[in-house]
């Protein structure tokens, strides 16, 4: 199964979510996208550019200056509004990897975040 079926899948497990992204976080750049419209590329970019700066890297400036160590940065990134609940999950098997998922205000957080880290699980199973 490609990543972009993947992605697709976990859309389908997920109904509230309205995009997820798989995210190379040392590059900033969204490498597979599932959304049912297709995204600007600013948005694509944007996103990008959130998860490194939400889930930086041991090496990365931000995470030296907050003194983190390669075991204590963080795995997932939370922004909460009115109009959307967006997640950043860092794979565990490959940290410089993450999925971006833009989901409804009412998505269950738990069964989103246990879902997004089973579809990392299995991407990594994949490559």
């Amino acid at each position: 199964m490609s990543v972009s079926d993947i992605l697709d899948s976990f859309r389908k497990t997920v109904p509230e979510c309205n995009l997820v992204a798989y995210i190379d976080l040392g590059a900033s750049m969204v490498l597979s996208v599932s959304a049912p419209t297709k995204q600007r590329q600013e948005r694509l970019d944007a996103l990008g550019e959130a998860a490194s700066q939400l889930l930086p890297s041991a090496d990365d400036p931000l995470a030296k200056s907050l003194s983190l160590s390669e075991n204590s940065v963080p795995q997932v990134a939370l922004m909460l509004s009115l109009t959307d609940t967006t997640a950043y999950i860092r794979s565990t098997s490959d940290r410089g990897e993450a999925l971006c998922c833009s989901c409804t205000p009412d998505v269950a957080v738990d069964a989103m975040l246990g879902a997004a880290r089973a579809v990392l699980s299995e991407i990594a199973a994949a490559e």
